[in-house]
């Protein structure tokens, strides 16, 4: 059984957190299908705001070129990854007038199994020209049904891995989970979620499954 982790937007800005999630992706039993990454949008919308940018125009170049910058990063190590957008190929598509989010779960699982996939809430809207962001709590519930996905993972806000943790040659974790009584932080866009998820850490994500 597989997983779904989010990378919410406090750690898309950051470069030590990255290069340690792609590190311990590398070192997890790739029997694990599917490897799902969700993401939204980060600190680069409002960098690019102060340029002229329009905010909605600015999120939606933000989450396209996170997007891509992922599938790069995990290629840096050795981790095969699909890049996709919700909004390409109506593979999330969202109705106004029922209200209805859709999920291509047949496309998803056709996908090669030997690839993570990373894939934003920039989806399709019916009727419309141009994609939206979709709501991340609603867009995770939706997601989460999708087959072979046992687990929903969402990290823990603050914590930001020291230099030491991204040596490529070598890897850097503990050998378990972290102690019990370790405080854990929801990222802000999650509070209030009713959606049953595990709070982790990077040195826990890289023992998965333990």
């Amino acid at each position: 059984m597989g997983y779904i982790a989010y990378l919410d937007y406090e750690h898309l800005d950051n470069s030590l957190f990255l290069k340690s999630l792609a590190e311990a992706t590398a070192s997890q039993d790739s029997g694990i299908v599917p490897r799902i990454f969700v993401h939204s949008d980060s600190e680069y919308t409002e960098r690019l705001i102060q340029t002229g940018m329009m905010r909605d125009d600015a999120r939606s170049r933000a989450i396209r070129e996170l997007n891509r910058q992922l599938v790069a990063l995990f290629a840096d190590y050795g981790v095969s990854a699909i890049g996709l957008n919700g909004y390409q190929r109506k593979i999330a598509s969202f109705n106004p007038d029922s209200d209805e989010l859709t999920i291509d779960h047949g496309y998803l699982s056709s996908l090669p199994s030997v690839s993570i996939l990373i894939i934003s809430n920039l989806v399709h809207i019916v009727g419309e020209d141009e994609p939206q962001l979709f709501p991340v709590q609603r867009y995770l519930s939706e997601l989460t049904s999708l087959p072979d996905v046992s687990q929903l993972y969402v990290f823990s806000s603050g914590e930001s891995p020291s230099e030491s943790n991204i040596d490529r040659q070598e890897t850097h974790f503990t050998t378990k989970p972290e102690k019990k009584g370790t405080k854990m932080i929801l990222p802000r866009e999650l509070i209030g979620m009713t959606l049953d998820s595990q709070i982790i850490s990077i040195s826990e994500f890289s023992q998965i499954p333990y």
